[in-house]
């Protein structure tokens, strides 16, 4: 049934779609993982799935990249963002801790380190709800 020419030819449609949005670089890099592979285990569709992995994987400098937003974040707070728009702040905050998670690398510490960014804003009333939390954080 799989291996009917129906699916022989959407599986080749497919392949040569994914390698020619790929570049030289991550080319090389499936086929070299790909060749690591059992030749038992070979074939179009795994070499699809190698494909598909590569090109959706967390980059280290994506992964660091988050890191370091929420590091800044927390260092200088609401000071280095325009407008000190919340609404933004907390939609770009929610991103960078959710695709941390999904990657496996989100910091234990991340619950504290936006509290202590939230606290350093002009603001006293909205300061105030976040240091009611604060003592909690050492």
């Amino acid at each position: 049934m799989f291996f009917s020419k129906h699916y022989q030819q959407s599986s080749n449609w497919l392949y040569a779609l994914l390698f020619k949005l790929m570049t030289v670089k991550i080319c090389d890099h499936v086929i070299h993982t790909y060749n690591e592979i059992s030749s038992c285990q070979q074939g179009r569709i795994t070499l699809t799935k190698s494909v598909l992995d590569e090109i959706f994987f967390m980059l280290h400098d994506v992964i660091n990249s988050f890191k370091n937003f929420l590091k800044i974040f927390e260092s200088k707070g609401f000071t280095w963002i325009q407008g000190k728009n919340v609404s933004m702040i907390t939609k770009q905050l929610n991103a960078a801790v959710v695709s941390l998670d999904k990657a496996g690398a989100l910091p234990n510490k991340t619950y504290g380190d936006i509290l202590r960014g939230f606290i350093k804003c002009s603001d006293e009333d909205f300061k105030a709800i976040f240091q009611l939390r604060s003592p909690y954080l050492r």
